[in-house]
């Protein structure tokens, strides 16, 4: 019992250290990404993610494509440490937990608890290293950083929580498809190939695929988030009021402006992802 305990917080520690190694080294590739998919929402008017990223190399110079890396690179850090941990533990949880007869009948009860489960928890962590990260990258102050503190002395916590709603409301779409589509994609797969062990051409139209339905389930709270903590958000926006805003103002496009960078970044991240927790899952249960 003692022995499994220690290779269960063994298996945690290593999907810690991998996932924050993992978080650091795709800073590189995936900022300037979403930087382009940033600036696309919070000027919905700019029409081509081409157009966006000319601008911000006219005006700024590569340099440009780094705004907001220090929080975002924190942030990456941080969340890609805890969230494969979480990522094994919750499901094995929950395993026990819900009732079998609820898990025959409800498919995915256990892959929906999980992704409440690391919505919530990821939606407290990531929140001030989000608002940093848009702030950052929307303002055109030369010190931008010393600006957001002097703006907001005396109410910082609340300004650093701005747009949270939205944050949850991504969390919860983003995770809920990404587990419910890994769970289901990995279990046709395997039925298919008539293997447990998967291949990497599996893996990697597996990712695709869960990266295209990601970015079409949660582009829209994505947007709304931007929106409500980009340097020149008004006051008092709510999710609803600002779904609505910006659908009136430029339609379903302006809901998805970006979705180019945003499908590259997430089909990114969903290739290591799955892989990584793919990885761990096999590890895990070997043991």
């Amino acid at each position: 019992m003692t022995s499994s305990i220690f290779e269960r917080f063994e298996h945690y520690i290593q999907a810690s250290l991998l996932g924050a190694g993992q978080g650091m080294m795709a800073l590189a590739l995936e900022h300037p990404l979403d930087v382009v998919k940033t600036t696309s929402q919070a000027d919905p008017e700019i029409r081509s993610s081409w157009e966006v990223a000319r601008k911000i190399y006219m005006r700024e110079g590569l340099l440009g494509f780094y705004k907001g890396a220090i929080p975002n690179g924190a942030r990456l850090a941080l969340k890609q440490s805890y969230r494969y941990p979480m990522m094994l533990f919750f499901p094995k949880l929950y395993e026990e937990i819900i009732p079998a007869e609820v898990q025959k009948a409800i498919p995915d009860a256990e892959p929906t608890a999980t992704a409440v489960s690391l919505a919530t928890i990821e939606t407290w962590i990531s929140c001030p290293f989000e608002r940093g990260k848009v702030y950052l990258m929307t303002s055109q102050e030369k010190n931008p950083l010393r600006q957001f503190f002097i703006l907001n002395k005396g109410r910082l916590q609340k300004e650093l929580f701005r747009g949270i709603t939205a944050v949850y409301a991504r969390q919860l779409s983003s995770w809920g498809s990404f587990l419910i589509a890994n769970n289901r994609l990995k279990t046709w797969e395997r039925n298919r190939t008539q293997s447990e062990k998967l291949s990497f051409f599996s893996l990697l139209w597996i990712s695709f695929v869960i990266g295209a339905i990601n970015t079409c389930v949660d582009m829209p709270f994505d947007t709304a988030k931007t929106h409500l903590q980009k340097r020149t958000a008004p006051l008092n926006e709510t999710l609803r009021s600002t779904l609505k805003k910006v659908y009136l103002a430029h339609g379903v496009k302006g809901l998805y402006a970006g979705w180019r960078p945003r499908m590259i970044q997430y089909m990114l991240q969903a290739v290591y992802t799955v892989s990584l927790l793919e990885h761990l899952e096999q590890a895990t249960k070997q043991s």
